[in-house]
């Protein structure tokens, strides 16, 4: 049964047909051998339309192919390396009104498009790539938009559709360094927000190829920041600092490209004081936001987030423990203006939680053992102790001790410094938190409850949560607020 009247009356109902399956490959192939030269608009959009149906079946072979695209016996045998579906805006110059362009893309033996002026743009990213392409287009237009989607969709093998499905890419070049002007911005913006996308222009890009480097990458390197009693605009000069020491090593894309491959700021803050009573569901708000789960992008290969957090040690403790199961990340410290690696896990995500260290064997770290009571009569529980752990230039151990006796919480207290008296010296602190995780563990069992109480670098706390398990230690973690120690976790009747 012929369709060829209903494909020249309405060539979408036609496309719609084929696609259902009412209408098969070999009478739509024998259709378009029907159209007229005249018919030239019909003829692209039904080639276009035969070979996404056939990419969509996994049926696209080379022999349909040649008839689709009506090859002359010159070209030469076809063969098919790999194909990929692309999208762009383009705007009809008449009106300023904008629509969507579908386009596919077939690494191939051969070069073709269905669209003439397109033909001087498509040569020059197979010059870049050194690849030959068979180009289709959905529909006619003009202009050079369907350049940077082009490109970057044959440079990932079509990641970027799978890992972006939220941008639509737009941008025209002569070279890889040599881009051309972007039209229309405003109007190719509309036509992407009213389709729930996000416009990304050629000029935000940057290095094209390291854009595509991050995009095929199997790592996703992707600096986070998380800070309390900071403003909106310091939070964002934060960011700004921990993504210069990120990029010192790794491949990553501009703060503000980021912003629109995530689908919102890098980076959460709160400005005043937080709520101690709210510490442990702040806690899990900030363990969603690293896990990026929220983020538009997909996480194709893995997601590294390398993390700066400027809140509350015990804050950052509790991050730390609701952070499972363990993932690749990598923590930062910020000295002397300037953010730097002291806690790498994007090797081994379990590094610090396996880690044991024996007591003879520790090079960081020393601790104190002592009864705390005022009365040499009573007789303490074996089972209770105080962990303080004071890493900073001034020593919180009397303070802990006193709110202690005030509080009638007589128990054995341990106490761990650094055996660098002062400041943490800059390195590779999974070797302390280790060992603080093996200190702990002498003395726990599965009646032992621990009282936290800290004053040493965030990371060493948040990395410290990662290495103790909800499941295993029972907690009680205070935070000093306000002149006093607050209770801000306890897990203790949850298990």
């Amino acid at each position: 049964m012929a369709f060829v009247n209903v494909l020249r009356m309405n060539v979408q109902t036609y496309i719609e047909l084929l696609r259902n399956g009412v209408i098969t490959i070999e009478e739509a192939v024998k259709d378009l051998e029907m159209l007229d030269e005249d018919e030239r608009d019909i003829k692209l959009r039904l080639q276009y339309g035969i070979v996404e149906v056939l990419m969509r079946g996994g049926a696209l072979d080379s022999s349909i192919l040649s008839k689709v695209l009506q090859l002359p016996d010159d070209f030469g045998t076809l063969k098919l390396l790999g194909s990929y579906k692309f999208e762009f805006p383009v705007v009809i110059t008449r009106n300023k009104s904008g629509k969507i362009v579908e386009g596919l893309a077939i690494e191939s033996s051969v070069s073709f498009t269905n669209i003439p002026n397109a033909e001087e743009g498509v040569k020059i990213i197979e010059n870049i790539l050194g690849k030959k392409l068979i180009v289709l287009f959905s529909e006619p237009f003009s202009g050079n938009s369907f350049m940077l989607p082009l490109y970057l969709s044959v440079a990932t093998c079509g990641k970027i559709q799978e890992m972006l499905p939220h941008i639509l890419f737009t941008g025209g070049f002569k070279s890889l360094h040599g881009l051309l002007p972007t039209d229309y911005v405003d109007a190719k913006q509309k036509t992407a927000n009213a389709e729930g996308k996000e416009l990304v222009i050629i000029d935000e890009l940057g290095d094209l190829r390291k854009f595509s480097n991050f995009i095929t990458s199997e790592e996703k390197h992707v600096p986070l920041f998380v800070g309390s009693k900071i403003t909106q605009k310091k939070a964002e000069d934060e960011y700004k600092k921990l993504h210069t020491a990120v990029l010192e090593t790794k491949n990553v894309p501009t703060p503000e490209l980021l912003v629109k491959l995530l689908g919102e700021e890098p980076y959460v803050c709160w400005e005043g004081d937080l709520d101690v009573s709210q510490f442990e569901d702040i806690a899990q708000e900030i363990v969603e936001f690293l896990r990026g789960d929220r983020f538009k992008i997909q996480k194709v290969g893995d997601f590294i987030p390398h993390i700066a957090m400027k809140v509350p040690i015990s804050l950052a403790f509790l991050v730390g423990l609701k952070l499972k199961p363990y993932r690749k990340l990598v923590l930062y410290h910020f000295d002397t203006d300037k953010y730097f690696p002291v806690l790498d896990l994007s090797s081994n995500p379990r590094e610090v939680a396996s880690r044991n260290v024996s007591q003879g064997n520790f090079k960081k770290i020393e601790f104190s053992l002592k009864n705390l009571t005022n009365d040499s009569n009573t007789v303490l529980s074996n089972h209770e102790f105080a962990i303080i752990i004071d890493m900073a230039g001034r020593s919180i151990q009397d303070a802990v001790e006193k709110f202690l006796l005030t509080n009638d919480k007589k128990m054995q207290v341990v106490t761990i410094t650094h055996k660098n008296s002062g400041c943490v010296p800059l390195s590779n602190w999974s070797e302390e938190v280790a060992e603080i995780k093996s200190v702990i563990n002498m003395f726990n069992s599965s009646k032992t409850v621990y009282h936290l109480f800290f004053s040493c670098p965030v990371p060493i706390g948040f990395g410290l949560g990662l290495a103790l398990k909800e499941d295993t230690h029972k907690l009680n973690v205070y935070h000093f607020f306000q002149g006093e120690y607050r209770l801000v976790y306890s897990n203790i009747q949850k298990q």
